[in-house]
């Protein structure tokens, strides 16, 4: 049983330096993994609703929900991708000195980063397919204006 509380131990101080290094809080809107679940869960009705919600807004509200929805996708990124990567190093690199027992919950957690990390992706590709439709839309819009502009100024 001490061992195991040894092992806990060194496991924890490595899990620690992971979570506290400068660079995985700094845009952090997110305290601890939970919160990170958190978000993840509220973040998708809101991408959603920009899919249902486009014919009742106008394209700039709409541009800036999706950048919003973009920096808060980042923002979560940069809180769990570093914690995953601490997890995967510890198993590989302490995978012997750690206990199973351990080492099952390490690879639980690591897990769950993982669904998180595929999930922030999967939002982040939906968003960009968003942005460039919406910008494709815009676009359109304006080449029509610039046709029917020519169109009078050459009637005049």
């Amino acid at each position: 049983m001490f061992s195991v509380f040894v092992e806990m131990n060194q496991v924890r101080s490595a899990w620690c330096i992971g979570l506290s290094s400068s660079t995985s809080h700094t845009f952090a809107p997110c305290d601890s993994t939970q919160d990170a679940k958190f978000a993840i869960q509220l973040i998708e009705p809101a991408i959603n609703r920009i899919r249902i919600e486009t014919k009742e807004m106008e394209m700039s509200d709409i541009m800036r929900r999706i950048f919003e929805l973009e920096l808060q996708v980042y923002s979560i990124g940069r809180f769990v991708k570093p914690k995953a990567r601490v997890l995967r190093h510890l198993k590989v690199k302490c995978n012997k000195r750690i206990n199973r027992i351990v080492m099952n919950l390490l690879n639980d957690i690591n897990d769950e980063f993982r669904e998180q990390t595929q999930d922030l992706t999967h939002f982040n590709h939906i968003l960009e397919r968003s942005q460039d439709t919406f910008l494709a839309i815009v676009s359109a819009d304006q080449s029509r204006e610039a046709n029917e502009m020519s169109l009078v100024s050459k009637v005049k």
